[in-house]
């Protein structure tokens, strides 16, 4: 986890997280961006229905503050007498937007100083979120935490199965960042003539002989999609509007790279044990009852995908 995060930083992470909620094309409500199959999506809904349905937080009318709250995965799942108390606050702007659209409120705000007062707040939760914002996020969760409230987070867990997935992602997209795919495939649609050609050719040739040893992961299928797709568009090229391929090829260099900033960026928020003592001694420090630290996983034989903390103010 990252201690301190700088004030352009941040913007640039919002940046990222923006332009991927912004995508046409919705996103498993469970998911916020992170690594997430179907059955970790329902073992987290679940977690979730069972959180709510906690007597302390339905027997009071304070509002319950989402944290880096994403496109709303937790207000998603979250009953409907809940959920029009729900809070999100994250640092994009289209995650805020989203929860307004959900039927809840949406701050833009960095939740490191989140713009709440002291303990006015039922119950605090976060998925795949809080971590992103640092060290200083933990202990201004429990700052807005009511008497009788209640605090969920489910965080990336450093070497869980989430965590080890981004970094096969950033290693995958990175190498497709460093070879001369993009570029040369531009410089071909350039009219660079042969010589940009074969340097195609060769930048394609590389990038295949990689792709055949990368794990079974979704940058391999972006990895895949490249090249299948780009030697197609620039070997018919004729056959197309020349602005239409070069903003193809521009489209796809600038997506990878913004993926590859997003598995970057997971990794670098995954909690380790180390760090998941600090927050929830800081936190009994600061007068909360919190259960121990559980490693959550689907069952039993699988291996772990996340850390779930739980805590209360009595």
């Amino acid at each position: 986890m990252v201690d301190e995060i700088g004030h352009d930083a941040r913007e640039q992470r919002a940046e990222h997280w923006d332009a991927y909620w912004r995508r046409p094309t919705p996103t498993n409500a469970a998911d916020s961006g992170a690594v997430t199959g179907p059955r970790q999506a329902q073992f987290l809904a679940k977690f979730w229905a069972d959180f709510f349905a906690s007597a302390r937080i339905k027997r009071n009318n304070l509002p319950i503050a989402d944290l880096a709250c994403g496109t709303g995965a937790i207000s998603h799942v979250a009953p409907a007498d809940i959920r029009e108390r729900i809070i999100g606050i994250d640092y994009a702007a289209s995650g805020a937007c989203a929860m307004a659209l959900r039927g809840g409120m949406g701050v833009v705000a960095s939740v490191d100083a989140a713009p709440i007062p002291d303990r006015a707040c039922a119950a605090i939760v976060s998925q795949f979120g809080v971590e992103y914002a640092g060290a200083a996020a933990f202990p201004e969760a429990a700052r807005i935490l009511s008497r009788g409230g209640a605090l969920g987070v489910v965080s990336h867990m450093r070497d869980g199965v989430i965590d080890q997935e981004c970094a096969s992602n950033a290693r995958i997209t990175r190498s497709i960042l460093n070879s001369d795919f993009f570029a040369s495939a531009l410089a071909v649609l350039a009219g660079g003539g042969d010589g940009s050609a074969a340097a195609f050719d060769a930048a394609t040739g590389a990038l295949k002989i990689q792709a055949a040893g990368f794990p079974d992961v979704a940058a391999s299928k972006l990895a895949s999609q490249l090249l299948q797709d780009g030697p197609r568009l620039i070997e018919r090229r004729v056959a197309y509007n020349a602005e239409d391929l070069r903003q193809w090829f521009s489209g796809m260099e600038q997506e990878t790279a913004l993926y590859l900033a997003r598995m970057k960026a997971m990794c670098a928020a995954a909690l380790s044990d180390t760090d998941v003592d600090k927050i929830v001694s800081g936190w009994r420090a600061d007068g909360l009852e919190c259960a121990p630290p559980r490693k959550m996983k689907i069952d039993e034989d699988a291996r772990a995908f996340a850390w779930r903390l739980e805590a209360r103010r009595l």
